[in-house]
This record gives C-alpha cells, structure tokens and sequence, in this order.
C-alpha cells in the first residue's frame, strides 16, 4: 500500500505535500515543534486536548453508557446507518480519498464523503489526514505520531490523549496538506467538526427522528 500511495504522489495526484516514505530533516521537526510548544500556553494546550480529543471521544462512550436506558427502534435505525455513512466517510472519504488520493471522483462526491468523516468523532478532516500523512511518511519511527513500538496502548490509544505540537503546527500543516488548507469547505469542516456533530445530534432529536439520541452517538463511536 505505501509503494502504491507513494506512486500516486509521485504522479502529483497529491500536490504541495510531502510524498509517503521521504523523512523531514529531524532538526526541522523538532524545530518546528519547538517553536510551538514554547508559543502554546498550558492552557492553550489542555483546551487543544479537550475539544479535539477528550469532548469527542467523551461523547461517544457516554452514548454507549446512555444508549440501554433510551432504546428505540428508530434509534438502532438511525445508528446503524449513522455507522455505515460515517465508516464510509472516514475509511473511503478521508483516508483513501483525501489522504492519498487512491481515485478521483466528483467534487459533490467527494465533499459528501469529507462531512461525513467531519460527523465521525474523529476529529476535523484537516487534522486527521495532516496525523495520517505523517505516519506514513515517517511509519514506525519515533516521529511517527502514533508508532505501536512505544508500546501497543501508546500506538493504538494512548497517543490520543497527549498534545502533539506537529498536529497543531501551521508549518508541518503547509508542508503536509496544503491542498486542503486552499479549499475553504474541507477547512470549514475542520473547524466546526465538534458543532456539526452537536448539530447533527440535535436535528435528530428535535424532529423526532431520534427519540433516543444517545443511540446515534453509540453508532457513531463504533464507526
């Protein structure tokens, strides 16, 4: 998969970004992470973890606690196609689409696929491909941002919950996704993730569309 994804980029399919498998000088790196944690106060910092990492991922097991005590058909209906369109949204929209750009499609198409990750608690499009093409251009070294050879909780869970600087450096970001950083829809999306989802939740409560919406919050974590 990497051969493959590094020959998309070679043939330009993904401009202005840094190609799978060519390792930034590590002076660069720790320059530029540097620079920005001595710029983000601890308070800048903790709320970067709290409505990036922690409020997301809250919300979703507190829907899994919730889901028993509201159960509704139209609620399993509801989750169950929440779970499938957010899947599709983050495995085929942000990771083969926007991240390595594995095919073309329609523009329509593809800012369908690109809201329906943003809706996926896991975190603003931008964001979560500028973590992935990181970890590809630098897989399981100590600049990969979440490598399992610290350890398999660190690589596979951990890494959620500590405040890495690359991922909120408008530098790396420049250098890694600045084809999305030009396109005002997929940096909308980025920055109102988190109100899209309240907004989601919401609509599905109010219209009656969800008498128990904590169950579309429990499809969507397992997506």
């Amino acid at each position: 998969m990497r051969e493959a994804a590094a020959a998309e980029m070679a043939m330009g399919l993904i401009p202005n970004v840094v190609p799978v498998g060519v390792v930034l000088p590590m002076a660069m790196i720790q320059e530029s992470a540097t620079a920005v944690v001595s710029g983000a106060t601890t308070w800048q910092r903790r709320w970067w973890l709290f409505h990036k990492r922690i409020l997301p991922i809250g919300s979703t097991y507190l829907g899994l606690f919730l889901a028993p005590s509201c159960f509704s058909t139209s609620g399993v209906v509801v989750a169950v196609s929440l779970l499938l369109l957010t899947g599709l949204g983050v495995t085929v929209g942000m990771h083969r689409l926007l991240t390595h750009s594995s095919f073309s499609t329609y523009r329509w198409l593809e800012r369908t696929l690109a809201t329906l990750g943003a809706l996926a608690f896991q975190g603003g499009v931008v964001d979560w491909v500028t973590v992935h093409r990181i970890h590809h251009a630098h897989a399981d070294t100590d600049r990969d941002p979440h490598t399992p050879k610290d350890s398999f909780w660190r690589g596979h869970v951990l890494w959620l919950f500590v405040y890495d600087p690359r991922v909120a450096d408008a530098t790396l970001k420049q250098r890694y996704v600045k084809d999305l950083l030009t396109d005002p829809f997929m940096t909308f999306l980025n920055d109102w993730s988190i109100s899209l989802q309240v907004l989601l939740f919401w609509h599905a409560t109010c219209t009656g569309l969800l008498r128990g919406s904590c169950l579309a919050t429990a499809g969507v974590a397992c997506s």
